[in-house]
């Protein structure tokens, strides 16, 4: 894609260079065409190439805009899951409330400032887990 890139600044840069030299010299034309001396058809040449040094510097102008608007990335969206590593041994079907004693599943364990937290959906107490050591 890199490569695609690099193409596509170059033929900008040779678009815009195209397009300066046809606007200068078509003002040159335009400018020479009310001298004395001048043939016919110089003013009509002028304007020609003022038209197309303008239309070649638009186009040059779009495929930079495109190639600068197309290379900015667009992040993958990210996933954060978090896993609970509980050290003592917790058996979730056998969990009651410590107030209530209403049975409780792992829908009501989360998170709270780095420890695991139950919220009674009975009583509406909230404490944190007590964890038995493994040894």
């Amino acid at each position: 894609m890199k490569a695609g890139k690099t193409i596509a600044y170059i033929i900008s840069v040779v678009a815009f260079i195209l397009a300066g030299l046809a606007l200068v010299f078509g003002a040159f034309a335009i400018l020479g065409s009310s001298a004395s001396n001048a043939g016919e058809g110089w003013f009509q040449i002028g304007i020609a190439l003022v038209v197309m040094g303008l239309v070649i510097g638009v186009a040059g102008a779009g495929l930079l805009i495109f190639t600068i608007r197309k290379s900015k990335e667009i992040p993958p969206e990210q996933k954060i899951t978090l896993d609970i590593d509980l050290s003592g041994d917790i058996q979730l079907e056998q969990l009651a409330c410590t107030q209530c004693n209403g049975a409780l599943s792992s829908d009501h364990v989360s998170m709270v400032a780095g420890a695991p937290t139950v919220e009674c959906p009975y009583c509406g107490a909230s404490y944190q887990l007590v964890e038995e050591p493994k040894w």
